[in-house]
C-alpha cells in the first residue's frame, strides 16, 4: 500500500501519535500493524523521533533487527530496544538496552501461542 503519512495535514497526526496509536491499538481491524509501522516511519523521517519510532514498531509486533554485513545497521529500524544506531553507531549498544531488548523478545515468546 502506499505511505499513509505524507502529506500536508501529517504535522497534525504526529503532533498527537500518542493518542491515534491508542485509537489504533483499541479499535484492531486487518491492515493496523502496517499503520502503526508507517507512523513510527514517519515519526523517524519528519521528527527524527527514534525512540517514538521503536514504540511504534514495537507495539505492532515487531522485534527487533538484525544487522549484517551487506546491509548494516542503518537500513534497520531498530536493533536494541532503546539504542538509537542512527545517530550514536558507535554506542548505542548498552548494557540497559541490552537487557530491555531481551526481555522485549522474551515477552514476546511467551505471548506466542505453543
Amino acid at each position: 500500500g502506499g505511505q499513509l503519512f505524507e502529506g500536508g495535514c501529517v504535522d497534525a497526526l504526529l503532533d498527537s501519535w500518542q493518542h491515534n496509536l491508542s485509537v489504533v491499538l483499541s479499535n484492531r481491524t486487518p491492515g493496523d500493524i502496517e499503520v502503526m509501522r508507517q507512523l513510527g516511519d514517519a515519526l523517524l523521517a519528519r521528527r527524527g523521533d527514534f525512540h517514538a519510532c521503536q514504540f511504534c514498531h514495537a507495539v505492532a509486533g515487531g522485534l527487533p533487527e538484525h544487522a549484517n554485513a551487506q546491509d548494516g545497521a542503518s537500513a534497520r529500524r531498530f536493533l536494541l530496544l532503546g539504542g538509537d544506531h542512527m545517530q550514536c553507531p558507535a554506542s548505542f549498544c548498552t548494557l540497559a538496552a541490552v537487557h530491555r531488548t531481551e526481555m522485549w523478545e522474551h515477552a514476546h515468546r511467551l505471548a506466542q501461542p505453543k
